[in-house]
Parts: C-alpha cells; sequence; structure tokens
C-alpha cells in the first residue's frame, strides 16, 4: 500500500520517541493542489477519528482518513538528507482519476502559473 524507506521510518522513530506521550500516531494528509496536483501534509496526531484508517509499519502508526487513503495508494515516503536540505518526501503515484490539471485555467488560475 505504502512503501517507508528504512530512513524515513528511522527518523519518524527518533522523533516520536522524543515524546513522552508515546500513543503519538504520524497523520498523513491529503492537500488539494493546482496544476501540479495534490501533496500530502505529515503531522503527529494524537487522535483516531471513526472514519480514520491506522497503519503500522516496522514499529510506526499512521493515521489516514479515507480520501488520503486512496490517494496515497502506492506512495513512497522517504527521509532526505542533502546539501540542499532535509525533509520528508512523498512521492505519490500518478493516477488517471487525478484531473487538478484541467482545474487551474491556467494563465490565471489561483496557482499563478502561466503554462
Amino acid at each position: 500500500m505504502i512503501h517507508v524507506t528504512d530512513q524515513a521510518i528511522a527518523t519518524f522513530k527518533e522523533i516520536l520517541s522524543s515524546y513522552e506521550q508515546k500513543s503519538y500516531h504520524v497523520r498523513l494528509q491529503l492537500v488539494p493542489g493546482c496544476c501540479s496536483g495534490p501533496s500530502v501534509k505529515l503531522m503527529l496526531d494524537d487522535e483516531v477519528y471513526g472514519d480514520d484508517e491506522t497503519i503500522q509499519i516496522d514499529g510506526v502508526s499512521f493515521v489516514l482518513d479515507p480520501t488520503t487513503l486512496y490517494w496515497i495508494k502506492g506512495a513512497k515516503i522517504d527521509f532526505v538528507d542533502s546539501p540542499e536540505g532535509k525533509g520528508f518526501l512523498v512521492e505519490l503515484v500518478a493516477r488517471e482519476d487525478d484531473h487538478s490539471h484541467h482545474q487551474c485555467g491556467c494563465g490565471g488560475g489561483t496557482c499563478g502559473c502561466q503554462g
């Protein structure tokens, strides 16, 4: 369903271990996009809501709402540490039903692109 690299798992575990409250989950939340399509926001959350799905991967608990779960299938989550910066990188799989690039109207859309 989701591929999480060893480096990302290790970093999530390091972050989670720094909190006294051990019941935190990593919440993945879809953020609608414009021309470039949706992106995924990562955050710590101690709540699991009724329609959330919880996924355990190598000892890290990920929580996703139904919409995010639909879009995240096949995604890869990595942690990158390079001279340009460091952070989590979520690579979504292109989907046939992603029509975000048709919603902008490029050249005057809210994204500001001129394409």
